[in-house]
């Protein structure tokens, strides 16, 4: 929670978490959706793991983010 701004799972937390790499450039002025922002899917940079799943416990302990 400590990487979010607020807490979009007041009740319970979710079984499964992903994070997908996108790369952000800025939208060219006077484009139709009026977006700031374009991006692109880069890939995955972690699949779909469960809390506890021995690869999201090593991704956790590299990054130093608490349990």
């Amino acid at each position: 929670l400590s990487l979010l701004a607020n807490n979009p799972f007041p009740e319970q937390p979710p079984r499964v978490i992903r994070a997908q790499l996108y790369r952000y450039k800025f939208a060219r002025s006077g484009n139709p959706t009026g977006a700031y922002w374009e991006r692109e899917l880069i890939g995955s940079w972690l699949p779909p793991l469960r809390v506890d799943d021995p690869i999201w416990e090593q991704t956790r302990e590299i990054y130093g983010w608490p349990k």
